[in-house]
């Protein structure tokens, strides 16, 4: 006989997207349908076949109609309101390739949904860009949901099982393997506190959602789903990546004491630092500013005591379409792109709004050739170049809104002064052009380039003289100069910010600009011992996660420019990659102490 005792599991290094500690029993909604129970059927006269593309134009219909409905919300958030459009426009899509297929093979409709998603999956995977990866679990998503309405099983399960829930008066965590944007209409109500996703990584739409709800919740659990029961009492710690099944009541004493204490320290932190400014124990000031790639981070702004936007990504601006190679996306036109650009500019004036061009590849395209290796070839500012109308489109809608606040213009992946000259000649016919419209813009506007690659850091004193400003992308920066892809498992041991070599570069490039501004950018602008070292090498300006500002402004406050600066000059000399980490940590950890 089995002993029916839970004990506690626990799992760790799991991918948090937004901190948090949650404490609440499991609902758990797996959904995952597998090919091998889809039967295939060979249709027979014409009557059969039609039989088939009207379930599929009813399906279609009845998913579509799940999203409509959640997008008549008034309250619906601005961020899952452009994923839900996204989601209607790939539904669309499917549905005609699913009826080309049914027509010219002759099969079922469940056989051809799964033929149509492997085709688009097939070409995503060949597409090494985290944005496309990221878009393969939501064809899965959408996939499952085909199969199950025609299969003539509900998918309305989401809202029956939450307003059951809800009955009993608790939050729950929910876990899931797959989550649509109209889901969010139910989660928002208050219900869920915390999720645990099987799928998707930190650019994944399940991520963004979570951001703008502001809920805990950890992606990429696909491997454990399994080991998770209904109704289990979980602990979902989103700070440091992990889960606890059955915690022990001593777990849960302690997490019951961290989850308090975070909470009230990181509240008593938002206000204390929003209206201080970043500045060392030294008196050294430091511009933090926010990355903002949704709608609902402009919100935060102010509550999180941002000094303006340092990086706007552009590339969410693509409207799903029929008529565009797999993400179905075509980019919007100058007026839609100009009332986006003109929103940022209102909201956050007089602070500064950095507006990245598109960081795009042809691989993006449709009707463009896919690349062996894109990361080197036909992407970001060499694609918009090629494509100077779509770049001009995009440069007039961003002088346009310049009349309304401080825009500022942001170059990526710069490998040369050529293209430099260029875009500045580029940017100059769009003015002429706006002036003889009559259209108000700022004359002066300020434009910068993003130093990504190892060839433009050795340049930097050339080329800060063509610019106004730089932006050090640490990101790519760090995978160019290492030659790692950083998205990939094998290579993750390489994939090491701590490497001198890479510590050098960025050291180099500032000693080298002068006078010119400039900031970092990327995922480690915010990491507390990247904040010590950029400090010490004389970096003024970080532009961060909106999230990590208060704790970038509190340990700035608790470290000194000169003892960074020393930090810094030493670790230039030490050879091991562990070895740098430690010194920097050593002395995190003794500036927490002077808290």
């Amino acid at each position: 006989m089995q002993n029916s005792k839970s004990f506690e599991i626990r799992y760790s290094d799991l991918t948090p997207v937004f901190e948090g500690i949650v404490i609440a029993p499991v609902i758990k909604l797996i959904r995952e349908i597998d090919d091998s129970n889809i039967p295939k059927k060979q249709l027979g006269d014409d009557n059969e076949v039609n039989a088939e593309i009207a379930k599929v134009f009813k399906t279609a219909e009845v998913l579509i109609h799940l999203e409509e409905n959640y997008l008549k919300d008034g309250n619906v958030v601005s961020d899952i309101e452009s994923i839900s459009r996204s989601y209607i426009m790939m539904i669309k899509e499917i549905r005609e390739k699913m009826i080309k297929e049914i027509q010219e093979k002759r099969i079922n409709a469940e056989y051809a949904v799964i033929n149509v998603i492997r085709y688009f999956s097939e070409r995503l995977e060949k597409i090494r860009d985290d944005y496309f990866q990221e878009r393969i679990h939501d064809f899965s998503t959408i996939r499952n949901r085909f199969i199950s309405h025609l299969m003539g099983k509900s998918y309305g399960s989401t809202e029956e099982i939450l307003n059951m829930k809800r009955e009993t008066g608790q939050s729950f965590i929910l876990v899931s393997d797959e989550i649509m944007p109209s889901d969010f209409s139910l989660i928002k109500k208050g219900i869920v506190s915390g999720i645990i996703h099987g799928k998707g990584g930190r650019t994944s739409h399940i991520a963004i959602i979570a951001r703008s709800l502001e809920i805990p919740t950890i992606v990429g659990a696909e491997k454990i789903l399994s080991h998770i029961r209904e109704n289990e009492l979980l602990i979902l710690d989103s700070y440091d990546g992990m889960i606890y099944i059955n915690p022990e009541p001593a777990t849960l004493m302690e997490y019951q004491k961290k989850k308090e204490k975070k909470e009230k320290k990181y509240l008593d932190l938002i206000q204390r630092t929003k209206s201080q400014p970043a500045q060392t124990l030294d008196q050294v000031h430091l511009t933090v500013m926010a990355n903002v790639e949704v709608d609902s981070d402009l919100e935060k702004i102010y509550t999180y005591g941002a000094e303006g936007i340092g990086l706007y990504r552009t590339e969410f601006l693509y409207i799903d379409n029929e008529d565009s190679k797999v993400s179905f996306s075509v980019f919007m036109d100058e007026e839609q792109q100009f009332e986006v650009y003109k929103k940022l500019a209102v909201m956050v004036n007089p602070k500064p709004v950095v507006i990245r061009t598109f960081d795009i590849g042809r691989n993006h395209i449709k009707d463009e050739k896919i690349e062996k290796n894109p990361f080197l070839g036909l992407r970001s500012i060499r694609y918009c170049l090629v494509n100077s109308g779509l770049f001009k489109t995009q440069l007039r809608a961003i002088l346009r809104a310049s009349h309304y606040g401080y825009v500022r213009i942001l170059i990526p992946m710069i490998s040369n002064l050529d293209e430099i000259k260029m875009i500045k000649m580029l940017i100059e016919e769009v003015k002429r052009e706006l002036m003889i419209e009559g259209t108000f813009f700022d004359e002066d506007i300020e434009v910068g380039v993003m130093i990504e690659i190892p060839a433009a850091a050795m340049i930097i004193d050339l080329i800060a003289s063509l610019v106004d400003f730089i932006s050090i992308g640490t990101n790519d920066l760090l995978q160019y100069t290492l030659a790692v892809d950083r998205s990939s498992p094998d290579l993750s041991y390489l994939y090491n910010p701590y490497s001198l070599s890479f510590l050098r570069i960025i050291d180099y490039a500032v000693k080298r600009i002068g006078n010119k501004p400039l900031y970092v950018c990327g995922e480690i602008a915010s990491d507390p011992l990247f904040v010590i070292f950029f400090t010490g090498i004389g970096i003024r300006s970080l532009s961060v996660n909106i999230y990590d500002i208060p704790k970038v402004k509190d340990l700035l406050g608790n470290i000194k420019a000169s003892e960074c600066e020393a930090l810094a000059e030493e670790i230039m000399t030490v050879s091991n990659d562990d070895e740098i980490r430690k010194k920097l940590k050593y002395y995190y950890n003794n500036s927490l102490e002077r808290d």
